[in-house]
């Protein structure tokens, strides 16, 4: 088992790393990017829209690289060592086991919406580790083997041995270096007891053992405002452009819970240099709150930080569920703008998890939100919102808006969705969708039962038909699921080159937990991946857009690094390149740093790494 050949470029040495080909062209000077003004009306009264919708100018075409690609599966939960895992390992809570009787409550609700996993190299020894949320019983830190050359098992557990709380509820997990010493730290939401989040700072850098110590208190992190907690995902992201990673933490905060006028789906500031790692509440200060969207309570599921206009400022999009989804447009001034109906999004009636990625090829983010399908016109779950809805695929049409496409691209129907990602498993060029689902409330009405439905992958089209229509293939490649998944998460755990799969499933004590699938695809297929190395307080290039471009003149595939938390799922800081067939160097390498940089390769070898670090 190999990590693949790693190329490190710092860029203060470009003219002597040769790298097969030169830097085509390094822009040192930072980019402000364009500044909006905020607050500001137009003579009607209402908000005008700052970014408009001119249709993107028209790039050059042809997604896929040419023949059908195998693809295929293989369940190694075991295998690797992934032991012991459901979500609730101990007794349900009254109200909650399936297989029992009594009044589905609230906190039961909240329960069967949890299961979380967070993917990051925790110890830097170049292989991808895993942490895992759970309710009822401790979160689990596994850690991955097989960079040390002794075979299977791939993964040992010890959360315990490396400083994580023992039980506490854990929900949303994201690994972030927030205090600019170069370790991931880890952040984690909760569901109520004990009524905060949890922060673990890495101790790698100063004792050379990555081990944690529990801080969130101290840092501004841990929301202990007394009130219950019903935390989700975590955006990560420099949404003010100061060089320090910045937090929003998502609350689906039920309108039965005490003390509806504050929440915990918060946008924390990181202060920077003079405090790293602290972080102060700027979510009313900046306007991106929440609250008041809909007077039954907030319901965010899915936040992430993306840049969605392409004026260099990261946007903040939350999938949300009730109609609540919310696109809040950067203004470049430390707020943000409420573009949501402009920009033709939120159409999902039950949004729950988000995705971007280029599924067309013409060179701009698209977003993909899982929602609910039901066969019927109305859920029967009380809620005048719950209804047929669906996924919803919105392709970029400009700089301020979007066209939605779910029903015209066969992805629709996918069932109570959840956890979702855009991504390239057979190294195609293209990107496909993988989408989680189910759900079941016991004692609940017959429209809220979703089980044994299966795991949908969609497969993207365009190798055979020119255009991005999609296929759902999950029998075909061997991805058997039909259990209650939540979190998910696409990583390369054996750096083989192909990327796997791994799902949360939170089916409770007689689930089985977390699985993984190893792709099989094999060698038919080229790629390329992308580590960046930052400056101080961004070291791992959060919000850098890397392009792509396999011939020249030809299609660019775009990817931005750590743009997504999916749903309780948080990925690696890398970028994956799916090449095709051919084994010609990549044309060209473009990468825009969240300072506004530019850093451009050529004549690129495939088939490895490529580290490339910032002045």
């Amino acid at each position: 088992m190999t990590a693949g050949p790693r190329l490190s470029l710092p860029l203060a040495l470009f003219a002597v790393a040769a790298c097969r080909g030169p830097l085509l062209s390094y822009d040192d000077e930072a980019s402000d990017g364009d500044s909006h003004a905020s607050g500001s009306t137009d003579e009607t009264g209402e908000d005008p829209d700052p970014f408009g919708c001119e249709p993107w100018p028209e790039p050059p075409r042809g997604l896929g690289m040419g023949t059908t690609t195998a693809l295929s599966f293989t369940d190694v939960t075991t295998e690797v060592g992934l032991l012991d895992t459901a979500y609730y390992p101990g007794d349900w809570p009254p109200g909650c086991d399936p297989e029992g009787s009594g009044t589905v409550g609230v906190p039961c609700k909240m329960e069967l919406q949890g299961g979380g996993a967070a993917v990051g190299d925790f110890d830097e020894d170049g292989w991808p580790d895993i942490y895992l949320t759970r309710l009822g019983g401790r979160d689990l830190l596994f850690r991955n083997l097989l960079g040390e050359g002794g075979g299977a098992p791939a993964f040992e557990e010890l959360g315990l041995e490396r400083g994580l709380v023992d039980e506490f509820g854990g929900n949303g997990a994201a690994w972030v270096d927030v205090d600019g010493d170069d370790d991931l730290d880890l952040y984690v939401t909760s569901f109520d007891a004990p009524g905060r989040f949890w922060f673990y700072r890495n101790e790698l850098r100063e004792t050379g053992v990555a081990s944690f110590v529990e801080e969130a208190e101290a840092r501004g992190l841990a929301l202990d405002d007394g009130l219950p907690h019903f935390g989700f995902s975590i955006a990560v992201g420099d949404y003010d452009r100061d060089g320090w990673l910045d937090l929003y933490t998502s609350e689906w905060r039920p309108g039965s819970a005490p003390t509806l006028d504050t929440n915990h789906a918060r946008l924390l500031h990181n202060l920077g240099p003079e405090q790293p790692g602290a972080f102060e509440d700027t979510t009313t200060a900046a306007g991106a709150s929440m609250l008041m969207i809909n007077p039954a309570g907030v319901h965010a599921f899915a936040p992430s930080f993306v840049d969605l206009n392409e004026d260099g400022w990261p946007d903040l999009a939350v999938v949300s569920d009730n109609g609540t989804s919310r696109l809040f447009w950067n203004l470049g001034d430390g707020s943000f703008a409420d573009g949501t109906p402009k920009a033709g999004v939120s159409l999902e009636r039950n949004g729950m998890g988000s995705a971007f990625g280029d599924f067309d090829g013409d060179g701009h983010l698209d977003w993909y939100v899982s929602a609910i399908f039901s066969p019927d016109d109305e859920l029967e779950c009380g809620n005048p919102v719950c209804g047929k809805g669906g996924n919803r695929l919105y392709r970029s049409e400009g700089p301020g808006c979007f066209e939605e496409l779910g029903a015209a691209r066969q992805l629709e129907v996918g069932g109570w969705g959840w956890g979702v990602a855009m991504w390239d498993p057979d190294n195609d060029g293209d990107l496909d969708i993988v989408e989680t689902n189910g759900f079941q409330v016991p004692h609940g009405p017959p429209g809220l039962f979703f089980v044994n439905n299966p795991l949908r992958f969609w497969r993207n089209g365009s190798e055979l038909l020119g255009e991005s229509d999609f296929a759902e293939r999950s029998a075909a490649v061997g991805l058997l699921d039909s259990g209650q998944g939540r979190g998910l998460v696409t990583l390369d755990y054996d750096r083989d080159g192909d990327e796997d799969l791994l799902v949360v499933d939170n089916s409770g004590m007689f689930g089985t937990g977390t699985k993984l699938w190893r792709n099989e695809s094999g060698d038919d297929n080229a790629w390329l991946d992308v580590e960046l190395d930052g400056r101080a307080g961004n070291r791992h290039g959060v919000g850098a857009r890397i392009e792509l471009t396999r011939e020249p003149g030809g299609p660019t595939q775009v990817r931005v690094i750590g743009v997504g938390s999916h749903f309780l799922g948080h990925g690696e800081y890398r970028a994956h390149f799916g090449l095709g067939p051919s084994e010609a160097p990549v044309a060209q390498l473009r990468v825009i740093w969240p300072s506004g940089q530019v850093s451009v390769l050529s004549d690129l070898d495939p088939r490895q790494v490529i580290e490339l670090e910032a002045r």
